[in-house]
Protein backbone atom coordinates (compact mmCIF):
# COMPACT_ATOMS: atom_id res chain seq x y z
CA UNK A 1 0.00 0.00 0.00
CA UNK A 2 2.87 2.07 0.89
CA UNK A 3 4.52 1.71 -2.73
CA UNK A 4 0.82 2.68 -4.44
CA UNK A 5 0.77 5.68 -2.27
CA UNK A 6 4.05 7.13 -3.00
CA UNK A 7 3.65 6.61 -6.79
CA UNK A 8 -0.40 8.42 -6.72
CA UNK A 9 1.88 10.98 -5.01
CA UNK A 10 4.83 11.48 -7.26
CA UNK A 11 2.15 11.26 -10.26
CA UNK A 12 0.51 13.92 -8.47
CA UNK A 13 3.61 16.54 -8.48
CA UNK A 14 4.22 15.43 -12.26
CA UNK A 15 0.71 17.03 -13.21
CA UNK A 16 1.70 19.89 -10.43
CA UNK A 17 5.12 21.19 -12.36
CA UNK A 18 3.27 20.34 -15.79
CA UNK A 19 0.75 22.56 -14.97
CA UNK A 20 3.02 25.14 -13.39
CA UNK A 21 4.42 24.99 -17.19
CA UNK A 22 1.85 25.47 -19.08
CA UNK A 23 1.04 28.54 -16.54
CA UNK A 24 4.45 29.81 -17.24
CA UNK A 25 4.30 29.54 -20.81
CA UNK A 26 0.58 31.02 -21.24
CA UNK A 27 2.11 34.08 -18.82
CA UNK A 28 4.79 34.52 -20.93
CA UNK A 29 3.16 34.75 -23.74
CA UNK A 30 0.80 37.33 -22.82
CA UNK A 31 3.02 39.16 -21.05
CA UNK A 32 3.72 41.45 -24.06
CA UNK A 33 0.39 42.45 -24.74
CA UNK A 34 -0.31 43.05 -20.82
CA UNK A 35 2.37 45.41 -21.02
CA UNK A 36 1.35 47.23 -24.41
CA UNK A 37 -2.28 47.46 -23.10
CA UNK A 38 -1.26 49.02 -19.84
CA UNK A 39 1.01 51.68 -21.75
CA UNK A 40 -2.03 52.29 -23.86
CA UNK A 41 -4.31 53.55 -20.81
CA UNK A 42 -1.75 55.13 -19.29
CA UNK A 43 -0.97 57.15 -22.16
CA UNK A 44 -4.99 57.22 -22.29
CA UNK A 45 -5.34 58.37 -19.12
CA UNK A 46 -2.33 61.39 -19.26
CA UNK A 47 -4.36 62.88 -22.39
CA UNK A 48 -7.72 62.91 -20.66
CA UNK A 49 -6.02 64.81 -17.61
CA UNK A 50 -4.76 67.40 -19.86
CA UNK A 51 -8.07 67.59 -21.78
CA UNK A 52 -9.67 68.20 -18.00
CA UNK A 53 -7.01 70.81 -17.71
CA UNK A 54 -5.43 68.98 -14.76
CA UNK A 55 -2.07 69.47 -15.31
CA UNK A 56 -2.15 73.53 -15.72
CA UNK A 57 -3.52 73.23 -12.09
CA UNK A 58 0.60 73.39 -11.06
CA UNK A 59 1.38 76.20 -13.07
CA UNK A 60 -1.59 78.17 -11.67
CA UNK A 61 -0.61 77.22 -8.01
CA UNK A 62 3.01 78.80 -8.73
CA UNK A 63 1.87 82.20 -9.29
CA UNK A 64 -0.32 82.48 -6.32
CA UNK A 65 2.89 81.53 -4.19
CA UNK A 66 4.89 84.39 -5.92
CA UNK A 67 1.59 86.51 -5.62
CA UNK A 68 1.12 85.99 -1.77
CA UNK A 69 5.21 86.45 -1.53
CA UNK A 70 5.51 89.71 -2.59
CA UNK A 71 2.29 90.91 -1.06
CA UNK A 72 3.88 90.27 2.11
CA UNK A 73 7.27 91.56 1.31
CA UNK A 74 5.61 95.23 -0.15
CA UNK A 75 3.23 94.86 3.09
CA UNK A 76 5.84 94.44 6.35
CA UNK A 77 6.88 98.24 4.76
CA UNK A 78 5.61 100.98 2.95
CA UNK A 79 9.04 102.30 1.81
CA UNK A 80 9.84 99.35 0.34
CA UNK A 81 7.14 98.75 -1.78
CA UNK A 82 7.58 102.52 -3.34
CA UNK A 83 11.26 102.00 -3.82
CA UNK A 84 10.59 98.93 -5.36
CA UNK A 85 8.18 100.39 -7.74
CA UNK A 86 10.70 102.91 -8.14
CA UNK A 87 12.99 100.60 -9.86
CA UNK A 88 10.17 99.04 -11.82
CA UNK A 89 9.74 101.83 -13.09
CA UNK A 90 13.10 102.62 -13.84
CA UNK A 91 13.96 99.09 -15.57
CA UNK A 92 10.29 100.12 -18.11
CA UNK A 93 12.03 102.96 -19.16
CA UNK A 94 15.25 101.69 -19.75
CA UNK A 95 13.53 98.94 -21.32
CA UNK A 96 12.10 100.96 -23.92
CA UNK A 97 14.63 103.63 -24.28
CA UNK A 98 16.77 100.34 -25.74
CA UNK A 99 14.03 99.29 -27.94
CA UNK A 100 13.96 102.95 -29.00
CA UNK A 101 17.63 102.87 -29.82
CA UNK A 102 17.56 99.80 -31.47
CA UNK A 103 14.64 100.85 -33.38
CA UNK A 104 16.73 104.03 -33.94
CA UNK A 105 19.69 101.78 -35.89
CA UNK A 106 17.55 99.55 -37.43
CA UNK A 107 15.99 102.47 -39.08
CA UNK A 108 19.21 104.26 -40.19
CA UNK A 109 19.78 100.90 -41.47
CA UNK A 110 16.71 100.88 -44.00
CA UNK A 111 17.11 104.26 -44.67
CA UNK A 112 20.91 103.79 -45.93
CA UNK A 113 19.95 100.92 -48.23
CA UNK A 114 17.60 103.10 -49.40
CA UNK A 115 19.99 105.45 -50.92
Amino acid sequence: SSSSSGSSSSGFDAVLSLANDIATVIHQALRPILNTTNINTLQAQAQAAALAGRVRRKRVRTNKTKRTRRRRRTSSSKVEEEQHDQKQQQRQQDGDQGVKQRQDIMDKGDDDEEE
